[in-house]
């Protein structure tokens, strides 16, 4: 998959992981994502976000809840 990262799936309810990895994804991560009441984790290694947008982890793994994503 390519593009951006369509902010409607941020809205899906009870949302808790999200592999979004390996594709070529591109642009930043939508808002509706940090601001989601149950998503976790979110896998996003080996697409080319915007700098500053960068896994973390040993599993390349984006923590929604860590501060440092909130641009």
């Amino acid at each position: 998959m390519s593009g951006v990262i369509p902010p409607a799936l941020g809205h899906m309810p009870r949302l808790t992981y999200l592999y979004l990895d390996h594709n070529q994804f591109t642009g930043r991560i939508p808002d509706a994502f940090y601001k989601h009441p149950y998503l976790k984790e979110m896998y996003i290694e080996g697409n080319g976000f915007r700098s500053g947008v960068n896994p973390i982890g040993a599993h390349k793994v984006m923590e929604v809840s860590d501060s440092e994503f909130i641009f």
